[in-house]
């Protein structure tokens, strides 16, 4: 390094000279950087490496980590669950309500007005179910639906069912009128006959001559 500054110092000074005598002020000339120190590195032995045993332990530790690939699956995540679709809510059905209705006791006539001085329609067997479409004002009488007819049915004589909210029946036909007797007509008491005189007795004269 000594050497180096000692071959360096002369030309310096002769640059320096030049540059103070010249007409024109040259550029100064740049500054060589000084040559880095070299610093001895101390040689590492390398020990030759088996290229079958590298390989090998490759391979160990290839098929050690599918193993624990295997054991240990990546775990996957989960997707958000799906929000369920609402379903649509059934309107629920009116509840039936059961018809009102008669049964017939006995054998029996089809009035046309709640009474015995109506008309009669016709008959009802035992047994018989007919739907209830009505009642009287005080509810001794039930209107039927006989054959497409307002019947009327005497409610002793039948089993009513489910009767409870039957409302009392519009236009119910007038009564027919009673029949009024005709008025006797006085009979005139009888007169005592006078009774016929006894006959009279009658003589007969013979005249003879004497």
């Amino acid at each position: 390094m000594q050497s180096l500054l000692q071959r360096l110092w002369p030309a310096a000074i002769i640059i320096l000279l030049l540059t103070a005598c010249g007409p024109d002020p040259a550029p100064p000339a740049p500054t060589r950087a000084p040559a880095p120190t070299f610093t001895p590195t101390a040689e590492v032995a390398v020990q030759p490496v088996d290229p079958v045993a590298a390989a090998t332990t490759q391979a160990l530790a290839q098929q050690e980590q599918a193993q624990q690939a295997e054991s240990n699956p990546p775990v996957q995540a989960e997707a958000p669950p799906a929000e369920a679709a609402a379903e649509p809510t059934a309107t629920p059905e009116p509840t039936p309500i059961p018809a009102a209705e008669v049964v017939i006791g006995s054998n029996m006539n089809i009035r046309g007005g709640p009474g015995t001085n109506y008309n009669i329609l016709g008959g009802a067997n035992q047994g018989e179910r007919y739907n209830v479409t009505g009642k009287n004002n005080d509810g001794t009488w039930w209107q039927i639906d006989y054959n497409g007819q307002d019947g009327w049915v005497f409610g002793e004589l039948v089993t009513a069912q489910n009767t409870e909210s039957v409302q009392v029946a519009q236009n119910i036909a007038a009564p027919p009128p009673t029949a009024v007797p005709p008025t006797a007509t006085p009979v005139p008491p009888p007169q005592e006959v006078a009774p016929p005189e006894p006959p009279k007795p009658q003589y007969k004269f013979n005249i003879t001559a004497v």
